[in-house]
């Protein structure tokens, strides 16, 4: 995903925080339906301006501040989605929703394994954690490492076989968890064993 891909260069090439929140301020004030920036708002301001009681959660300040804004975007398009998902957030106070820390895919075993950020439920045959195949759907049935499917980090599933062919030169599996709007992509290639794509985390936190 793109702005997966900005983070990290914004990480590495040391860009501070308060310029990546004006460009979110850009990107809304052209489109309030961008929600991608809306998102990225969430990951800032904590950053910015933490709450020193809660933390993860930003001053009350900058919550009225950015309440008044998000009701400004209601009033232009109450119908989109974005602002109220942002909306939402904000009355959390900073509780984060799920996020997919990474994705795996083993040829071998057919498989692939899905990481979030908390844990989530998932039914064994889900149309909110959904999986596709080379941009086509793929019917799978989700299940935990334990096989006792209660609200875990990690889910598993089996791929259909006709999902990985020998003879292309590579796979594209994109995973889209439908509840939270957020999605994450790996690409196998032709002779790999296994794919995957992490977030920028230590093995603990994603494997935990």
């Amino acid at each position: 995903h793109c702005w997966d891909y900005r983070r990290f260069v914004v990480q590495r090439s040391k860009v501070l925080p308060e310029d990546e929140l004006a460009f979110s301020d850009s990107l809304i004030t052209r489109n309030f339906s961008n929600y991608s920036s809306w998102h990225y708002r969430s990951l800032l301001l904590p950053q910015l301006y933490p709450d020193p009681q809660q933390q993860g959660r930003i001053t009350e300040e900058i919550l009225l501040k950015e309440l008044e804004l998000v009701q400004n975007a209601f009033f232009t398009d109450p119908n989109d989605q974005s602002a109220w998902f942002y909306h939402r957030w904000l009355l959390g106070r900073g509780d984060p929703e799920p996020t997919i820390r990474c994705v795996y895919v083993n040829r071998e075993n057919t498989s692939l394994a899905v990481v979030f950020s908390h844990p989530v439920a998932v039914a064994p045959a889900s149309h909110d954690l959904i999986v596709f195949g080379d941009e086509s759907p793929l019917v799978v049935r989700w299940r935990t490492p334990d096989r006792k499917n209660k609200p875990g980090y990690m889910w598993l599933c089996d791929l259909p076989t006709s999902a990985l062919n020998d003879h292309w030169p590579q796979h594209t599996f994109r995973v889209l968890w439908a509840e939270g709007h957020v999605q994450k992509e790996c690409v196998l290639f032709k002779g790999h064993k296994d794919c995957w794509n992490q977030d920028s985390v230590t093995e603990e936190q994603v494997f935990r």
